[in-house]
């Protein structure tokens, strides 16, 4: 029996059905525990089991990369190697995906980048600066816009919605033409005050609304005439029913508004004027961005519309790319994300019944305030044509009382499915019969610090008992009560993992390089204010200064009248050199790049190992300097990450993302510890943070702490669901939201009760076994707390729900001993079990590419500790001249491709010179270096062009990227991104881009062309498989050549090495990646000092790893 025919044996009807049922739509009403994934898996391979497509055709669309990767997991042990070639994808990797494939549909062929928080708002601001003194939404308060934040918050919701600027215009067009109509039927019929007399005048107000003739509106969106009538018909209905005026007086306070006539008017009519303001926003920001070549997250979606609905051919080609489509989580899409799905299924030879698949569960929509619209569900069956429905009954998670809870809890919700739709019954039943006998435990304390004392340590009693640590999971609201939690399971030393979530921005560290950076830019304006900063610099620890000299040096300044830059500089002690230090760099600062200054301030690292697509040439390496700070080896020296790596990673992390958002701000322009200050400013006044959020493991086997939302599609033995109040789980969100169109129900409301039911349903329903529900009386003021409304003991509420009040005694513990515990659990520091469990995350679901698997291999210039450093804990370093280089010259012959593909022609040097310099700004050098480099590009560009101009073909594919194309070799996971792919039939021929000074042979007789050779061979050898193990490309394309192409003239002459690629050199390349990324994977970097750093060492190096005689390992643990 085959693996799909075992598991399929194992499913009940109703999910056969859906796995069988591979023709035409398909919705599948799936609960919590109900085997919807295993479902999915089955049905993809039964698809290709069938049906005569290869894994490629197959889409399938979820939200989360961890249900990604979850669904290929199970689908890998029925697919094997092919699991990896089903596209699967979140909505936005997808988005992104077709970006990539089709580029040239893009932003008319121009590179476009992300923009930062920080860069919308200054676009923003900009725009709201040029607006009229009287405009509706120019309010200020305190130097800040009112409506600033409002309105960006509007123009996410209409970008979820599918909606560009014209589209949202045209829906303001349409409604303004329709308010005429309706707003005189409402304001005659609303005359007098609210009474059953009225009544009858409003139903027959809402059947002439009903008549009004509107034409369709962009979307799925009603017009508003057909929304404002269904409503009323709804609220009169009601009141008939219920013998009531209340329903027509909510009515009328939610659709309705007072204006300065005392008339009563439709609500759109007073806020028409700052709607149509959003409008003129909404379409400047976006040209704005266009124009300074950003987009932000939600583009990668709408862009992705826009081009399809504009260009018939690459819609057709990926409705006949993917052919079988799944959406996981159906309740959670967006309107966007629903407009995308119809564009690929309205092919016509569908005639209306594509073959896709939805699975949901309106009772776990929980993502609203992202825009998720569980009405696309209801919408399903309208959408497409005799849909198939399968509902999922058995519970194959939870106990029955488990289950019976969770259906206490969620049958207090009115907008549910079984409510709407008669036909659909989601009664859960317990299916499970090898679970253990479980219970629900309701726990109540007097205070939250009893609270977690209490769940900590039974904690350790269930993981004493024998319950794995790892299926042991504490979840709550929100993160924040997480961080309050966390030092209590330090202190009883068991092992956790969660995502840490910081404001960069108050992270000490980082703090301390802004204010020495400040410092820095102090100094070289020549600023008096300079000596503010120095008694705080001093102080940090890194510089080791005993505070008692900082009291002499503050002595003597002040004895002296001078300042205390020149009383450092007086001193013969490290004082002098540190003044010395940061007058240098306050100089460095007149020409220097923010990011060059903080790299000094840091202190390293020296090493500069190559990027992706970059070549350092001997010449152009940075001539090593001592760094003087000691900012790097006090935070990131070897000490701190053999014996205090949490910290180190924690530091390194926050570092990475401040560096790493400064480097998105101002694209196109050098980047000055002036801007920088103003950056973080920025972020400060309209506090924004920069967000971190980095994984914390401290062993493999640890308690896993997560917010509701987070816990999402797992599942676990034991569930503490925690601080279960009325404040916490039952508090609605306040939003200051900025209006928009009645018929434009886009933006999400405050948490509604069936919002709050489904969060905490979804949290109760991961467990399998045994469920705790703890609360506390007092919150830490001292203020009384009450229990969760929908879990609070009345006369239906199940006796478990009812919750046992554990006192003081009961824990063997006083007031005094439980402030002493709570005292030493957030001073206890960290615990660490397993020091190499807290760089697993970092390889989750990791790829090499060929430069990572050089570097570890070169001993040369890095080798496997190198890689640690750069590749794998990724230290930021300052942009090298020669990377720059290599990445404008790229963008540029990528740049000529979209031309040709786009335009049909061919641009002129002129326009390809323009090109080079744009994209040699955008990568921020400094002035000096960026006018070098200029020069030698387009002298460069002189020779390339008008020789190679003949040889691009609009066939080629251009800079063409694996990542998401699931090529492995034995269990190693690949990637890469090459330059160029020329084809000839099934022959394919690979070709890289180098910068640099060329070599003419490949038996070279110069030591380091010798080790380029090795790189080159090594990279087209890694390139073909790449290609032949592709999801696009396997089974119908070979690689027997790659050509090594040097853009840059070597003695006149341009040289185009090629390879023939041999089979032999294939065999030990695929044994070299299997050994090497074995190695990453288990942290295992052996010690290379014994070997040459010369091409000799590195082929020996290969030898050794190939054969495991390679000495001494040093794994880092």
């Amino acid at each position: 029996m085959s693996q799909f025919e075992k598991r399929y044996s194992q499913l009940n009807p109703e999910q056969k059905k859906a796995v069988d049922t591979i023709e035409g739509p398909v919705m599948v009403v799936a609960g919590p525990g109900s085997g919807k994934t295993e479902l999915l898996s089955l049905r993809v391979a039964n698809i290709l089991r069938t049906v005569d497509i290869r894994p490629g055709n197959i889409l399938c669309l979820t939200f989360t990369d961890a249900a990604a990767f979850n669904m290929r997991q199970r689908l890998i042990g029925l697919l094997g190697r092919d699991a990896y070639r089903v596209a699967i994808h979140t909505f936005h990797t997808f988005g992104v995906e077709v970006i990539n494939r089709y580029p040239e549909y893009f932003y008319n062929g121009a590179i476009f980048l992300p923009a930062d928080d920080v860069t919308q708002t200054e676009i923003l601001e900009g725009i709201f600066q040029e607006l009229e003194y009287d405009n509706p939404i120019r309010s200020e308060h305190k130097d800040r816009f009112v409506y600033l934040n409002p309105v960006k918050k509007a123009i996410e919701y209409l970008k979820k919605a599918g909606l560009t600027p014209k589209e949202f215009t045209r829906i303001l067009e349409a409604n303004k033409k329709e308010v005429s109509l309706i707003d005189p039927l409402i304001s005659t019929a609303l005359t007098d005050r609210v009474s059953k007399k009225m009544i009858p005048a409003l139903e027959g107000v809402a059947v002439e609304l009903s008549s009004i003739s509107s034409d369709p509106l962009p979307g799925s969106f009603k017009s508003l005439s057909a929304v404002v009538a269904q409503s009323l018909t709804d609220a009169v209905k009601e009141a008939n029913e219920s013998d009531s005026t209340a329903p027509i007086t909510e009515w009328k306070k939610e659709w309705t508004a007072k204006g300065d006539d005392k008339l009563t008017h439709l609500i759109d009519v007073s806020e028409e004027p700052r709607m149509n303001e959003l409008a003129f926003v909404y379409q400047t920001y976006m040209t704005r961005m266009h124009e300074a070549g950003y987009y932000d997250f939600n583009d990668m979606i709408l862009d992705a519309i826009a081009m399809l609905e504009d260009n018939i051919g690459v819609r057709l080609d990926l409705q006949e790319r993917y052919q079988y489509m799944l959406v996981d989580e159906f309740q959670d899409t967006n309107d966007a994300q629903m407009r995308l799905i119809r564009l690929l299924t309205d092919h016509e030879v569908n005639e209306g019944r594509p073959n896709i698949m939805v699975v949901g569960d309106d009772d776990q929509a929980i993502y609203k305030f992202q825009g998720a619209e569980i009405s696309n569900i209801l919408e399903f069956r309208t959408a497409f044509r005799d849909v198939a429905l399968v509902a999922l009954k058995q519970n194959y998670r939870s106990t029955v009382d488990i289950l019976a809870a969770a259906k206490h809890i969620i049958k207090k919700g009115v907008n549910r499915l079984e409510n709407i739709l008669p036909d659909i019954q989601k009664d859960l039943q317990a299916a499970n019969k090898q679970l253990k006998d479980g219970a629900i435990h309701s726990k109540e304390f007097t205070s939250r610090e009893t609270e977690y004392q209490w769940v900590v340590q039974e904690i350790g009693k269930l993981i004493a008992s024998g319950v794995p640590t790892k299926e042991i999971a504490v979840i709550s609201r929100e993160h924040k009560m997480l961080e309050a939690i966390v030092p209590y399971f330090h202190a009883m030393r068991i092992p956790i993992a969660y995502e840490r979530q910081q404001n960069v921005l108050q992270e000490p560290h980082i703090l301390q390089l802004i204010t020495m950076m400040r410092f820095a830019d102090s100094l070289m304006k020549k600023s008096e204010s300079a000596d503010d900063l120095l008694p705080e610099i001093l102080s940090y620890p890194f510089w080791r200064i005993e505070r008692a000299k900082i009291w002499e040096l503050s002595v003597r300044a002040y004895r002296d009248k001078a300042p205390w830059l020149s009383a450092m500089l007086a001193s013969a002690s490290t004082l002098k050199d540190i003044a010395n230090f940061f007058i240098e760099l306050g100089a460095q600062a007149t020409y220097a790049t923010a990011e060059e200054i903080l790299h000094e301030l840091i202190g390293g690292p020296q090493l500069m190992l190559p990027d992706e697509d970059e070549e350092i040439e001997p010449s152009e390496k940075p001539v090593p300097h001592e760094m003087f700070s000691p900012f790097r080896t006090f935070y990131f020296g070897k000490e701190k990450f053999d014996h205090h790596r949490a910290d180190y990673l924690r530091f390194l992390s926050s570092l990475q993302s401040f560096i790493g958002t400064l480097r998105e701000y101002h694209r196109g322009q050098p980047v000055s510890t002036n801007d920088a200050i103003s950056f973080v400013d920025m972020h400060i006044s309209n506090k924004l943070p920069i967000g971190n959020s980095s994984p914390f493991m401290n062993a493999q086997d640890a308690v896993q702490l997560m917010s509701a939302h987070k816990a999402k599609g797992l599942e676990f033995e034991a569930v503490f669901v925690i601080n279960c109040q009325e404040d916490v789980w039952a508090s609605g969100r306040s939003r200051g939201q900025f209006p928009l169109p009645s018929n434009l129900p886009i933006a999400p409301a405050g948490d509604t009760l069936d919002d709050q039911l489904r969060l905490f349903y979804v949290a109760i329903t991961r467990a399998r076994r045994l469920l705790y529900l703890t609360s506390y009386r007092f919150d830490h003021k001292g203020k009384e707390s009450a229990r969760l409304g929908f879990v609070a003991p009345d006369e239906t509420t199940p006796t478990y729900f009812n919750p046992e009040l554990i006192e003081l005694e009961v824990m063997n513990m006083t007031p005094e001993s439980l402030l002493s515990q709570a005292w030493d659990a957030r001073h206890a520091g960290l615990f660490v079990a397993d020091e190499k469990a807290l760089l697993k995350p970092l390889l989750k679901e990791y790829k090499l590419s060929v430069t990572h698997l050089q570097n570890f291999l070169n001993v040369a210039d890095a080798g496997p500790r190198a890689f640690l450093e750069r590749n794998l804990l990724m230290f930021p370093e300052p942009k090298s001249a020669s990377g720059v280089f290599g990445s404008a010259f790229h963008s540029t012959i990528q740049r000529i491709y979209q031309e040709l593909k786009h335009a049909e022609a061919l641009p002129n040097l002129e326009q390809v010179d323009e090109w080079f310099r744009y994209f040699l700004k955008d990568g921020r050098l400094n002035k000096r270096e960026t006018e070098m480099l200029e020069k030698r590009g387009l002298k460069a560009l002189e020779v390339y062009y008008p020789a190679k101009r003949d040889s691009f073909s609009a066939k080629d594919k251009i800079e063409l990227n694996f990542r998401e194309q699931g090529v492995v070799i034995g269990e190693a996971h690949l990637t890469g991104k090459i330059d160029r792919l020329s084809q000839s039939g099934t022959e394919m021929v690979v070709h890289d881009f180098k910068t640099g000074k060329a070599i003419a042979s490949w038996e070279p007789s110069d030591a380091y062309e010798k080790i380029k050779s090795w790189k080159y061979r090594q990279q087209l050898s890694f390139y073909k498989l790449l290609v032949e193990h592709s999801r696009d490309f396997a089974g119908t394309n070979q690689v027997n050549r790659g050509v090594i192409e040097f853009v840059e003239p070597l003695r006149g002459n341009l040289i185009d090495l090629a390879l023939d690629i041999d089979s032999a050199y294939i065999e030990r390349l695929t044994k070299l990646i299997e050994v090497v990324y074995d190695k990453i994977i288990n942290l295992d970097f052996p010690d290379i000092s014994k070997y040459s750093q010369d091409i000799s060492g590195i082929l020996q190096f290969e030898e050794d790893l190939l054969s495991e005689n390679y000495g001494i390992s040093n794994s880092y643990k």
